[in-house]
């Protein structure tokens, strides 16, 4: 026996000297266990998924490709160090936020390097201090932040995954999840880069579904051929097959019953409520796929461009011209709009005149609408009265007022109206010559507060030894009901026919201009504040505009003839204002471009500033008129804003500031309509009117909307038929693949015994395992061979063997009873080579 070093036979084939040894060792210990294609191949299919985001233009992603290829070699990297994870994520994690802050810092131009870090780390804390209260964000910066985190852990946990655990599920169905998620929010068109991902991903499975088993079958001893990996890929192949079937084939949309929508809408219920969220902290990022409809939450931010469809979302019959709308916004920041807090109010469909109406110059109308798709959300055109439906109700708040019976101090906080009747209360109790306790409490401010106004109540006292130091006034409701948003109990088919009764305002411009300026102090309070900081040349344009006017409905209407003049160009097609302007004032002095929710808000803005109560609108305009059959067709690009003027005894009127859109007329199309209802008639019965109205859309929409919907139905039949088809189509594909299986099969073994057959299956089997029958194995030597690697069947297999080489051999007749064994083996092998087939690796035997 030779006398070797232990450090020759640690080395082994190596015979370089010690230094290119420790190099090679270096070397093999660097790249992936499976060669530069695994990398390659997760990088690619990671590159698809981050791609299919940058397409979506939601916000500038700089140097992202960059980004995920760093981060997956980072994690190849890390994954080879010997060192706990603990200790090693830490650094990696630091580095990764390194790498994203310098990617978005590029974002940040005029900035040196240095600060660029600082810049970004400001807008990441101005966004949390938004995301933390109620404001509104226009801030894209940190999304891209945030899409770069994503992006490197996106990267990182594939290449630590896949490099330290031989295993590419993980990063595959993360990176799966990220790029459905990414295409449900993207237009069809983008769909081809799935079938991008799934091709990469299946390359990828195949290559680590033959490399990990290979490498073990090797320890084994197993020889294996061309075929024999070809074989092995079969698991990734039938992946393949499966997701590009279900992918391309079966329909992404599944009807469901009316209770199980009923359920799934019950259960959505905290989601939804994350709408609103989402529109204020998002609402500048682009929506790439048009719904059914706007979405009209409580924010309504200034983004960039919008586009709309052409289809039909909702039919109406009216024989009033008036916007249908679906929100009112009271509170503008120079980021947009935002909806006070409010309270809800039930209202039954059994009940009838739940206010009686007040306001001059308004008629009773009757109205129906119907949606294109399933909604709670619901629309109003004028001062609702009654609704076929069971609905909520949404109204501001009113506002509640703390005033100091001591001090003026706090005084500035207040609005002037309610500053008057803080010092007039102060200078009560102070009118009481006597300091003894009993003349403080027989000053009765319950009693000076009910004198002096009949819109505040008082809610709350502070005495000290009993004079009276502070209270808390709450202001009244009016006696019309503001509403500002509205709803159903519960979610409304599509289709189906809503009827409601409104009050609508017939007023005329004369009648308006000798409309009185003193408002309602519920009206004051909500819809005549703007921001302490708005520019000053906002409120000097509104002052040279309407200075000769000398009231209310002139100043309005000079304002909407200057917006709607040649100044200004309508365009939905914007860029979005820079996020430290004021959005009115970049509209009116330096883009003058926009569409409907610039102009109204400009016009709002500037009557607010000239005492007016004003406010934005959100819903849909009146749509496209049909005197036959006296129906409206409304189309998702009739979304619009527009602006609604308080006046005294008259109400809300409604206003155009938009060119190119009508203004429509307080007027009633057809005085002899049926859907006119007069004022007298509040006392007849529940139904009176509503007879000749059909709950299913009486004369249903216009003449071309049936065709729409017969169109729509067409493909509600035609999808049941693609359902159908696709189905029996699978069936068919997996039929005949099962059956051309099962001919080779038979063709293989045509004319054989059933000793021979049962061999040449066993020979098929043990290929399938790795083991190959080579040409000069005989009967016996191939048997053992098996035998080695599956110790549990090898005296099956010797027994079967031997009695197969006795078939061959000799003339003896070999019987059924003489092939029992050969169940046991067939069931080893096969369960093996299932095993084989999901990458699950086969023992060696022992010793």
């Amino acid at each position: 026996m030779s006398n070797r070093r232990i450090s020759e036979l640690i080395r082994g084939q190596y015979e370089e000297d010690d230094n290119v040894g420790f190099k090679v060792a270096i070397f093999h210990r660097v790249i992936p266990d499976h060669n530069w294609i695994t990398l390659l191949l997760l990088t690619f299919s990671l590159l698809t998924v981050t791609g299919v985001l940058d397409s979506g233009d939601w916000f500038k992603t700089p140097f992202i490709n960059t980004l995920v290829i760093a981060s997956t070699i980072t994690g190849f990297l890390a994954a080879k160090i010997k060192i706990k994870s603990i200790f090693i994520h830490p650094i990696t994690i630091v580095f990764g936020i390194c790498c994203v802050f310098t990617a978005t810092g590029s974002l940040i131009v005029n900035v040196p390097l240095a600060e660029k870090y600082w810049e970004v780390w400001l807008h990441l804390k101005h966004w949390f201090i938004v995301a933390s209260g109620d404001g509104i964000n226009r801030d894209l910066v940190p999304y891209s932040f945030a899409f770069g985190l994503l992006s490197w852990i996106l990267g990182y946990l594939g290449g630590w995954w896949t490099a330290r655990h031989n295993n590419v599920w993980v990063p595959i169905f993360t990176a799966g999840i990220s790029i459905l998620t990414a295409l449900s929010f993207l237009p069809g068109l983008f769909s081809v880069r799935f079938y991008i991902f799934v091709l990469l991903s299946m390359l990828l499975i195949a290559h680590m579904t033959t490399k990990i088993p290979t490498s073990n079958w090797r320890i084994s001893e197993a020889k294996l051929s061309k075929t024999d990996s070809f074989l092995i890929m079969q698991g990734a192949i039938w992946f393949t097959i499966a997701c590009l079937l279900i992918a391309s084939v079966i329909p992404m949309k599944v009807y469901t019953p009316q209770r199980a929508a009923q359920i799934w809408d019950f259960f959505r219920t905290p989601v939804a409520s994350m709408e609103d969220e989402f529109t204020r902290l998002l609402g500048n990022v682009p929506s790439k796929t048009g719904g059914h409809g706007r979405h009209f939450g409580k924010f309504l931010p200034f983004i960039g461009s919008i586009s709309f469809k052409n289809h039909a979302v909702l039919w109406s019959k009216s024989d009033y011209e008036g916007y249908w709308s679906s929100r009112a916004y009271s509170i503008y920041t120079s980021e947009g709009w935002m909806s006070a807090d409010t309270e809800e109010k039930k209202i039954s469909a059994r009940e009838r005149d739940w206010y009686d109406n007040i306001e001059l110059n308004r008629e009773s109308a009757k109205q129906e609408l119907q949606f294109d798709f399933p909604s709670r959300k619901f629309m109003v055109s004028g001062n609702l009265e009654w609704v076929s439906e069971n609905a909520t109700l949404e109204r501001l708040k009113p506002k509640t007022f703390v005033i100091s019976l001591v001090s003026d101090d706090q005084d500035y906080q207040l609005p002037e109206y309610i500053a008057d009747i803080a010092r007039l209360s102060r200078e009560y109790i102070n009118n009481y010559k006597s300091t003894n306790v009993v003349s403080h409490e027989s000053a009765k401010i319950e009693d000076f507060i009910k004198e002096n106004t009949s819109e505040l109540e008082l809610t709350y006292i502070q005495r000290d030894k009993g004079k009276p130091i502070s209270m808390r006034l709450t202001r009244t409701l009016p006696s019309t009901p503001d509403y500002v948003s509205y709803k159903f109990d519960r979610q409304i088919p599509a289709n189906k026919s809503i009827s409601m009764i409104s009050h609508v305002s017939t007023a005329d411009d004369a009648q308006l201009r000798k409309a009185s300026d003193s408002y309602p102090g519920y009206i004051m309070d909500h819809y005549l504040n703007y921001p302490v900081d708005l520019p000053v040349r906002i409120k000097n344009l509104a002052y040279l505009l309407t200075y000769q006017e000398t009231n209310s409905f002139d100043k309005a209407a000079s304002i909407e003839k200057y917006l709607r003049s040649d100044n200004f160009t309508y365009s939905r097609n914007i860029e979005a204002p820079p996020v430290d302007e004021d959005g009115v004032d970049f509209f009116l002095f330096e883009s003058k471009t926009g569409y409907s929710d610039y102009f109204a808000s400009a016009m709002a803005v500037m009557l607010r500033t000239l005492g007016i109560p004003s406010r934005l609108m959100a819903g849909y305009s009146s749509g496209e008129y049909n005197s036959v059959t006296n129906a409206s067709t409304i189309r998702d690009s009739d979304s619009h804003g527009w602006v609604q003027v308080y006046f005294s005894e008259y109400g809300w009127i409604d206003f155009e500031p938009t060119p190119a859109w009508h203004r429509p007329d307080r007027i009633f199309r057809n005085q002899g309509s049926p859907y006119i209802r007069s004022n007298d008639s509040a006392s007849d019965s529940f139904n009176d009117g509503m007879d000749n109205i059909s709950e299913d859309f009486s004369g249903g929409p216009a003449t071309g909307e049936k065709s729409i919907i017969n169109k729509q139905n067409k493909a509600n039949n035609l999808f049941i038929n693609r359902y159908t088809i696709s189905s029996i189509l699978i069936i068919m594909t997996i039929a005949g693949l099962t059956s051309t299986v099962w001919a080779l099969i038979a063709f293989r073994f045509r004319g054989m015994t059933d000793i021979e057959r049962k061999y040449e299956e066993l020979i098929v089997l043990a290929s399938l395992v790795g083991i190959k029958k080579q040409p000069n194995d005989t009967i016996i030597m191939y048997g053992t061979k098996i035998g080695t690697i599956f110790p549990t069947i090898s005296s099956s297999l010797s027994e079967f063997c031997g009695i197969y080489t006795k078939k061959t051999y000799s003339k003896n007749h070999v019987g059924q009873t003489d092939t029992k064994e050969w169940s046991t083996i067939r069931a080893h092998l096969l369960k093996n080579a299932l095993k084989r087939t999901v990458g699950r690796r086969i023992k060696p035997p022992l010793g």
